[in-house]
């Protein structure tokens, strides 16, 4: 009774998987949509039918979608197939919902490194390159319409995109980070309303001011600025490593400030929409980020939250 349960489920989830996939495939503009919904069968049937079954249900899902899809469908499936599967097993144990990022994050990464490494490798295509090219050709592009139209062309800039364009390819582990992340927090924000309707105990997520990074980063971080001054020559181990952890330990020092901004107001009874709004003019103001960051590591440094918490 309970093979059948688990075979017509399976059947039920695999039919739906694999119309979220065609409108993916076929229907550019609602595909979008759509994309972060591709792991909820995996999380769904991983919940109720546990890691070995998922597991079985997964290969099926991969041979279903190459018949329907074609070979272009089989990465697609791999990756939102195995990353659903640990993110319903995350669900299963009861995790929390930060377990649950920490987790999405670390399967999308694997998948997203094994498929940069099965197109350079074997198709001889590097999307990184590509992106590369085709960025550089469309500000040339743009330079060119404007000196046709009588405007002066921003050589200042178009120089500051070259160099920043020579260290992007050594900033592909972070780049793989930040959408593995990206897709980890979109695939819980999609799937998980739908969770809730089936009645799956999923905990709400914590109040972002409660958030408070490891006291340790701080020292991780002054290490990595101290190495900065080494010169490395470029291309090395050695620069690759400084300059991802560089910029990734700035970001979670900018998450740790923004956390803290939004502590502070609830404290002293600030309105909500203050540090949305700095958040939201920091995306667009450099300088605040800055500013966002120091408080950050003042906060990590001095433990700024318990000198401003009310006293019991």
């Amino acid at each position: 009774m309970k093979k059948t349960k688990q075979l017509t489920e399976g059947a039920i989830l695999i039919a739906l998987y694999s119309i979220i996939l065609l409108l993916f495939l076929y229907i550019p503009l609602l595909g979008i949509l759509v994309l972060f919904l591709l792991p909820l069968p995996f999380i769904i049937y991983a919940i109720r039918n546990g890691l070995k079954n998922a597991i079985i249900f997964f290969i099926a899902a991969l041979v279903v979608s190459f018949i329907i899809g074609t070979l272009m469908a089989l990465p697609m499936t791999f990756m939102f197939g195995s990353s659903g599967i640990v993110l319903g097993y995350l669900i299963e144990k009861q995790k929390g919902r930060y377990a649950l990022l920490v987790g999405g994050t670390v399967a999308y990464l694997l998948n997203i490194a094994v498929l940069y490494i099965i197109t350079v490798s074997l198709l001889n295509i590097n999307l990184m390159e590509e992106t590369i090219t085709m960025t550089k050709e469309t500000l040339n592009t743009s330079n060119e319409l404007l000196t046709l139209i009588g405007q002066e062309s921003n050589e200042q800039a178009l120089q500051q995109f070259e160099e920043a364009m020579k260290i992007f390819p050594y900033l592909l582990p972070s780049t793989f980070l930040m959408i593995a992340f990206l897709f980890s927090f979109f695939t819980q924000l999609f799937s998980i309303p739908f969770l809730k309707r089936l009645k799956v105990n999923i905990e709400s997520w914590p109040p972002f001011r409660e958030l408070r990074l490891p006291r340790s980063l701080l020292w991780y971080y002054l290490i990595v600025m101290l190495l900065m001054f080494i010169e490395f020559e470029v291309g090395t181990f050695g620069y690759t490593a400084v300059i991802n952890l560089f910029y990734i330990l700035q970001l979670l020092m900018m998450v740790q400030g923004f956390s803290f901004l939004f502590y502070y107001c609830f404290q002293k009874g600030i309105s909500k929409a203050v540090p949305i709004v700095i958040l939201v003019f920091s995306l667009f103001i450099p300088i605040l980020l800055y500013i966002i960051r120091i408080l950050g590591i003042i906060d990590l440094g001095f433990q700024m939250r318990d000198k401003i918490a009310p006293k019991k």
